[in-house]
């Protein structure tokens, strides 16, 4: 019987791929937050646009992108914080130190959107 060392040719042994270097500060995905990229489908997705439509109501006139992004991000931290107190009830771990940050965060977040509200003077 021949060997078969003999017949095949020596083979180099494959060379661990290279991988490609990146630029120096690139990304490869930045995932856009907001409301317009989120899905429409779930219920936390459908709480913030009813709280974002509420305060635009409140707020009144046209609304510019800089105030609508406030409010978006108003909505949001108010809906995160709704989550942490129903989560709470129903008796997950969760600290109240952590609640009382997301409180403070949709309080003075909802401060910042209102800010700019038309406010209708009393007729003297």
């Amino acid at each position: 019987m021949s060997d078969i060392s003999n017949i095949a040719p020596a083979v180099a042994p494959l060379a661990p791929a290279r991988r490609r270097r990146r630029p120096y500060g690139y990304k490869q995905h930045v995932k856009k937050l907001g409301v317009g990229n989120m899905d429409g489908r779930s219920k936390v997705t459908k709480r913030v646009r009813q709280l974002a439509g509420e305060l635009e109501r409140e707020v009144g006139g046209a609304v510019g992108i800089l105030q609508k992004q406030c409010i978006e991000r108003a909505a949001m931290a108010a809906v995160i914080s709704e989550d942490l107190h129903a989560r709470r009830l129903r008796g997950e771990q969760i600290s109240m130190d952590e609640i009382a940050r997301a409180e403070e965060l949709a309080a003075s977040s909802l401060r910042a959107a209102l800010a700019g509200r038309r406010v209708d003077k009393p007729a003297a």
